[in-house]
């Protein structure tokens, strides 16, 4: 099965052995999106909203690069460690 790797310009190297995205038989794979800037250090500590949406930006970028866009999303899974900032979380996805 034929595959591309998706590197959205301007993206640096990982801190870990992989890639943003994949494209394999028209579905566009993100790899686990952390709150992290250009050089590797979080952003926005203490600020799960602003966290959020540098992610689901980060994501974008993946997605667009590959050719679509936030519409064309089927599927997410989120990780959320403190259940108490679901509201925080939430408000940026229904913007997006």
């Amino acid at each position: 099965m034929p595959k591309q790797v998706i590197i959205p310009p301007g993206t640096t190297a990982p801190i870990a052995p992989f890639v943003p995205g994949t494209l394999a038989d028209g579905v566009v794979y993100v790899s686990g999106t952390l709150p992290f800037d250009k050089q590797n250090n979080v952003v926005h500590i203490g600020d799960p909203k602003a966290q959020t949406r540098h992610v689901l930006e980060t994501i974008r970028s993946v997605i667009e690069t590959a050719g679509g866009s936030m519409a064309d999303v089927t599927f997410n899974s989120i990780f959320i460690i403190f259940i108490c900032a679901i509201r925080e979380y939430g408000c940026n996805f229904q913007v997006m």
